[in-house]
């Protein structure tokens, strides 16, 4: 939480003169002196940094576009003229922007983040962190924990992340953006208040009266405010209460959801409100009812952020044929491949971090596989990111090892065991041709444990689990994943008639550690993928990177680090991966297109040799959405 003891209030405004640098004197000549001046600002009054003036890592800026990496202590990066890139990492650190365009990311632990000058991105990562933006369109977001993000002038967006936030917009037209409680203050200016993840909060209440609100907004201007509630709800569902500090909104059996500070009753009205747009979450509905009916599969589960930023989820079919368990939004899948951007982001990480290289042969952090892997001293680990190593897949490998010893379906397959089955054995092609190999994914997992010297499991955690509150997504054995996750069928023969296959064997071996081995859901899948591709967790360097150097891969798609790619005419770029485990019966597909604002993750607990509803379905919601934008457009153009 911001200070209370700073009067006034601390604002972009004020922040020149809170003691450790001004305006006349933006960065004082001796470095020591500006650290110290840090640790005796307001800003840190009621918490002190781990650090002294000599642990304090302290970076300056230059003119131009600089990068900054911290480490696992206190970092204190001062941005100047050019687009910077500053990256607190571990520990408390306290990082401003200069002039340009700049990202600024965190990390883990209490961070400072100050956008001073110029339209910023602030992502505070894990932890109770402190946003500020300055007079440019910013974009705050806090990430998990108990955070705080103040904007300035402009037009912002502030998204307060998994946590109870305070989020306050300052001056101009601002989106306040939290899934899942806060106090949100729009401040001057036309503000959108955008609070759910999809779906009504769960969690026990204390059985007072009047409930204790879930979200509070301070100044609701009703006819200038927009509320939007993503919670799968419609006006109908609410009911209002008037209390002495405003109204309460209701929504179902859920009490005490919102509570609006200083508003009547009588003043709202049905415009006050936003649920989606209804015609287009009715197309989603039918397409998935109609695909779902001609396929014949079990079950499919759909997550969509649409470009208005509303979030509609529905799940349809069963989880379990034999006792015809409705299939919910929040069951979990395998999602196979598309645990390779999983993988690739972790990768792009440390490599940002400067923990690995890119170009680092895999012989350097693997030296005994890589003698056991033809080419394996020549082999680097941006080949393996984007299937150009020329490493053997094994899938023919392990069907014959289980036919020649069926047992081995039984036991828990390590990483070891997988590559064990392309040990000396002849490669795909050569280093620089591409070929789509899931142990290269394999061999990557390795690489990030060998560089963290940690468990894969652990840095998924860190790095992207917890930062984005993805709860329903694991790496793990399946006997280790509260809660489990759905039964799959899978249809061989193409006529319809799914079997349960996994009752045969043990899960593990569908589990191909970090190239097929996350469970999770479409609405985690959704989250995921529109935090990657909106800078949330990669810089926009290394973003970029990672769509640019492709390959040709399947049909009009191409392959970059990790991701799949395609650039669809009157679409725009479809970023994302698949995911299946065919013979096992999951499916999985996650696209984001940016061009649209517009995010699908797709589960289903079938799979088919004669179709695909998966492809189908987020093909079609593709479709209805750019016709419904398009008409939209032409509406409020007047054509």
């Amino acid at each position: 939480m911001l200070d209370s003891q700073i009067s006034p209030p601390l604002n972009v405004n004020n922040i020149l003169e809170t003691g450790w640098f001004s305006a006349n004197s933006p960065i004082p000549a001796d470095g020591a002196t500006l650290a110290q001046n840090v640790q005796r600002s307001p800003l840190l009054s009621t918490r002190q940094l781990d650090a002294t003036v000599e642990t304090i890592n302290l970076q300056l800026g230059t003119e131009g576009d600089d990068t900054f990496s911290g480490t696992d202590g206190c970092d204190l990066f001062l941005g100047q003229a050019g687009n910077d890139t500053l990256a607190g990492r571990g520990g408390q650190d306290i990082l401003v922007s200069g002039p340009g365009d700049d990202w600024l990311n965190g990390g883990t632990d209490n961070d400072l983040l100050l956008g001073i000058q110029g339209n910023n991105t602030l992502v505070g990562g894990s932890g109770d962190d402190r946003l500020l933006g300055g007079e440019g369109k910013d974009r705050l977001v806090g990430q998990s924990g108990d955070d705080t993000l103040w904007s300035g002038g402009g037009n912002d967006d502030l998204d307060g992340g998994p946590g109870l936030d305070t989020l306050n917009g300052g001056s101009g037209d601002d989106v306040l953006i939290d899934p899942d409680g806060g106090v949100l203050t729009g401040g001057a200016g036309r503000d959108e208040f955008r609070l759910g993840d999809g779906r009504l909060p769960d969690t026990p209440k204390i059985a007072i009266f009047p409930p204790v609100p879930d979200f509070t907004i301070t100044d609701f201007a009703v006819g200038d405010d927009q509320l939007t509630l993503n919670f799968g709800i419609a006006f109908d569902d609410l009911t209002f209460l008037d209390t002495d500090n405003g109204t309460i909104v209701n929504a179902q059996s859920r009490e005490g959801l919102v509570l609006l500070e200083g508003i009547d009753s009588e003043e709202l009205t049905e415009d006050s409100f936003y649920f989606g747009d209804a015609d287009l979450q009715a197309s989603f509905q039918a397409t998935l009812d109609q695909i779902l009916t001609e396929s014949g599969f079990p079950g499919i589960s759909v997550s969509v952020i649409s470009p208005d930023g509303t979030i509609w989820t529905s799940a349809q079919g069963v989880a379990d044929l034999e006792v015809q368990t409705p299939l919910r939004p929040d069951d979990r899948f395998v999602i196979g491949s598309v645990t390779k951007l999983f993988t690739a982001t972790t990768v792009l990480q440390l490599a940002e971090e400067g923990k690995l290289s890119l170009d680092d042969p895999m012989s350097h952090w693997l030296p005994e596989i890589a003698k056991r892997i033809p080419n394996g001293e020549h082999i680097t680990v941006r080949q393996l990111l984007s299937h150009t190593s020329g490493v053997r897949n094994d899938d023919d490998d392990l069907a014959a090892a289980y036919l020649a010893n069926p047992d081995i379906a039984q036991q828990e397959w390590t990483a070891s065991d997988f590559l064990a089955l392309i040990y000396d054995k002849e490669p795909m092609g050569e280093p620089g041709q591409f070929g789509y190999s899931n142990p290269n994914y394999t061999l990557l997992g390795e690489i990030i444990e060998a560089a963290t010297d940690s468990a894969l499991e652990q840095q998924f955690q860190t790095r992207i689990f917890e930062p984005l509150g993805l709860t329903d997504t694991f790496y793990a054995y399946p006997e280790d994943i509260p809660g489990g996750y759905v039964k799959s069928y899978y249809d061989e023969s193409g006529d319809g008639n799914f079997e349960d296959i996994l009752s045969q064997v043990h899960p593990s071996l569908s589990v191909k550690k970090a190239a097929g081995g996350i469970v999770s859901t479409p609405t985690d899948l959704a989250r995921f993928a529109q935090a990657l591709f909106s800078a949330e967790l990669l810089s926009p360097t290394s973003l970029t990177e990672m769509v640019s150097d492709r390959n040709p891969f399947l049909g009009s798609f191409e392959y970059g680090l990790g991701v799949m790619y395609d650039d669809i005419p009157k679409v725009g770029r479809v970023l994302g991966h698949e995911g299946a485990q065919s013979v096992f019966g999951w499916r999985a597909s996650m696209y984001h297109l940016p061009d649209f604002n517009l995010t699908i993750a797709i589960t289903s607990n079938g799979f088919s040799e004669s179709t695909d509803p998966v492809s189908s379905l987020w093909a079609d919601i593709i479709l209805n959405t750019i016709k419904q934008t398009a008409e939209a457009s032409m509406l409020s153009s007047g054509v």
